[in-house]
């Protein structure tokens, strides 16, 4: 846990922020999930140290799972799915290397992100590709994530999060 720092952010109501190398990875006003979510990452980065399948991984936790959710944000992510997302992202990559390639030119626009808005775009979350300033570029990619259908998350008999 020596990359990950919570900080604790004052104000009306306080919130705690997850960084991870110094970058922003995910913040609420829950204590307890943000620690749920640096383990969670920890977990997806011990299985693969790729920012785009990690963003992934945070992005499910981040929309499918909490207080508002019946999915634990401290269940594991089964191995099936670990592997079937890794796969996913892999392909999803490959097959757009040469529009990721001219995203990833935009100042200030990463591997993460993309994971990140790959998950949030195939799923209809309202934000992704298109609205990151990237023009016909992320409407491309945005096309291609709809295009790639969206993703049921459920926690399964043994406690463990399917996607």
């Amino acid at each position: 846990m020596k990359d990950y720092t919570i900080k604790t952010i004052p104000g009306v109501i306080t919130r705690y922020a997850l960084h991870y190398n110094g970058q922003h990875v995910f913040s609420g006003p829950d204590r307890a999930a943000v620690e749920a979510m640096r383990d969670q990452s920890e977990a997806a980065r011990a299985y693969c140290d790729d920012d785009f399948y990690i963003a992934y991984v945070e992005a499910i936790y981040f929309t499918e799972a909490g207080e508002d959710s019946e999915i634990d944000p401290e269940a594991p992510l089964s191995e099936s799915s670990r592997e079937s997302i890794r796969e996913d992202c892999d392909a999803f990559q490959r097959e757009h290397a040469a529009l990721l390639a001219q995203a990833y030119a935009v100042d200030g626009y990463t591997p993460a992100q993309a994971g990140h808005d790959y998950w949030l775009t195939r799923n209809g979350h309202g934000a992704g590709f298109w609205d990151r300033g990237l023009g016909p570029v992320g409407d491309a990619l945005s096309r291609a994530a709809r295009d790639a259908g969206s993703v049921d998350v459920y926690q399964n008999d043994a406690g463990e999060l399917e996607a």
